[in-house]
């Protein structure tokens, strides 16, 4: 049961990007159903306000603390060198995570929302690419480049894409809804 736990708490810290959206997720979740928003025709874009918060501003503001004050760590994580690329990325994260705090109010509009979550989504899905040309090509099985970061640089771009989709398509159903 010990390595199980320890398992899991190497997974939840080593693959922060998954435990942020998780969290994205049950708030997520939690407020749309305390505030009907299902019954209002907004409980998907309740999501996706969480989701731009957490799984793009808040993760992507981890990762340049990641790539910039313990970038050696990083880089040995993912099985690479130590190199000013480091940097650039840990900068790119930065700005990636503060559009994502900043567009999670309410009030900003679906369209900022969705550039807000392209780029991260651009990125996180060329890496994961990025990651099985390294392990074919490289042989590189390090934690962070073959191991669940793999996964889930594929799998939470498609959750943002089907987040857009799912509250665009929500909001245009409650547009038709309001009488002119």
């Amino acid at each position: 049961m010990d390595s199980f736990i320890g398992a899991v708490i190497t997974f939840l810290v080593g693959d922060y990007f998954v435990t942020l959206v998780l969290i994205a997720l049950v708030i997520g979740l939690i407020v749309a159903g305390v505030r009907h928003r299902w019954a209002a025709h907004d409980g998907w874009r309740t999501l996706l306000d969480w989701y731009v918060l957490w799984g793009v501003g808040i993760s992507n503001l981890v990762n340049f603390v990641f790539h910039s004050f313990l970038g050696d760590f990083s880089a040995e994580q993912i099985g690479w060198a130590q190199s000013p690329f480091q940097l650039e990325l840990a900068l790119a994260s930065l700005g990636m995570g503060i559009a994502g705090v900043v567009v999670f109010a309410r009030r900003t509009g679906w369209w900022a929302k969705f550039a807000a979550t392209v780029p991260p989504t651009v990125f996180m899905f060329g890496a994961g690419i990025g990651h099985i040309y390294q392990a074919v090509s490289t042989g590189n099985t390090a934690f962070a480049n073959s191991g669940p970061i793999l996964y889930s640089d594929l799998l939470i771009p498609i959750w943002a894409v089907v987040l857009l989709v799912l509250a665009r398509v929500e909001e245009r159903r409650a547009e038709r809804l309001v009488p002119a």
